[in-house]
């Protein structure tokens, strides 16, 4: 889905990770496990030509993939999703309680603290490298 360039990004302690990071994390994991496979469980002595150039086609796909998902982490890590995020978490800007979840092998209740309400931000990065943050007023006592 493609942003226009009124739309606002929402924040709170609910949020989760942007896709973008979270896709690129599993894609560099799995051409981990690939390259894994390929070289570890199933070696076999190269005497083919066109095992070679596989190899070297494996390579670059893995290459080019640990690149975007370097330069995605240091986007996310830069970006203010995860500032504002922080800054929820670290001013408890959030409101959690103890409640019963399910029942121990004794038949006791588990206890368990859950957050029930949150603040809520909206941010955009305009073209001129402004960044603009609205807070939502919903009447409680955030």
């Amino acid at each position: 889905m493609i942003k226009s360039s009124n739309d606002f990004s929402e924040v709170s302690y609910f949020s989760k990770k942007p896709f973008l990071a979270r896709f690129t994390s599993l894609l560099f994991f799995i051409s981990l496990l690939v390259v894994v496979e390929v070289f570890i469980l199933n070696y076999s002595p190269l005497s083919n030509p066109l095992k070679y150039l596989s190899l070297l086609v494996i390579f670059i796909v893995l290459i080019w993939i640990i690149r975007i998902w370097i330069i995605s982490q240091i986007k996310f890590h830069r970006s203010p999703f995860r500032k504002l995020k922080r800054f929820i978490t670290k001013n408890k800007l959030y409101e959690e309680e103890v409640r019963e979840v399910g029942t121990n092998k004794n038949g006791s209740p588990n206890k368990r603290k859950v957050v029930f309400n949150s603040a809520y931000f909206l941010y955009k990065e305009t073209d001129n490298q402004e960044l603009i943050i609205r807070a939502w007023k919903k009447a409680d006592k955030f």
